[in-house]
């Protein structure tokens, strides 16, 4: 992977934990009026921002960097082979888009 993906790809992740970060501390110190499953739906939101910003880079920064001459992991090799990389991103929008919808409905207590 070239340099400026690998700067890019760290910067993303660390900008996904620190959101995270913030998303249990929020958890942790709502008041208890808020329903549990908003709480457990924040601590996983908290979970799987930055393992999908270091996810959706990596693929990302290989598919570009292919042209560089530098050959990926077998496993990242495999998943750019299925055709993964521009679909990726695509369906980490949507689960977060999942999960916020789930949020919202937890909040109501429609969970």
């Amino acid at each position: 992977m070239l340099p400026k993906w690998r700067r890019l790809r760290l910067a993303s992740t660390v900008f996904g934990l620190v959101i995270g970060i913030g998303l249990v501390a929020i958890a942790f110190t709502a008041p208890r009026t808020v329903p549990n499953a908003a709480r457990g739906i924040l601590i996983v939101l908290a979970l799987v921002l930055p393992l999908g910003f270091l996810g959706v880079f990596t693929i990302t920064g290989w598919q570009r960097s292919a042209g560089a001459g530098i050959s990926p992991p077998p496993m990242i090799a495999r998943l750019l082979g299925w055709g993964l990389g521009p679909v990726l991103p695509i369906v980490f929008i949507l689960f977060l888009l999942g999960l916020m919808l789930q949020l919202g409905n937890a909040l109501d207590g429609k969970s």
